[in-house]
């Protein structure tokens, strides 16, 4: 039995867990990401799209990859561009 709970925003779970939670993240970025029931708002998706991504959810990895590639949902930094 899988058992997950989440306090505010940290989450609190056995190790079996992160899928179940990663999947929940995903959800939730998806839904600022497309605009699902909420206003859409890309800095919010890239937040929770970022957590899921982190916890090894593949398409939350290749969305990430494709906002950091539009820059949608983050600050895009160009001084220092190019630098090693």
């Amino acid at each position: 039995m899988l058992e997950l709970c989440v306090v505010g925003l940290s989450p609190v779970l056995v190790e079996t867990g992160k899928p179940a939670l990663a999947e929940q993240f995903f959800a939730k970025g998806l839904g600022y990401y497309w605009a699902q029931d909420i206003p859409q708002h890309y800095d919010e998706a890239f937040v929770w799209l970022s957590k899921a991504a982190e916890y090894g959810h593949p398409r939350a990895q290749s969305i990430v990859a494709d906002m950091y590639n539009l820059g949608l949902g983050i600050q895009i930094d160009y001084r220092n561009w190019g630098q090693a």
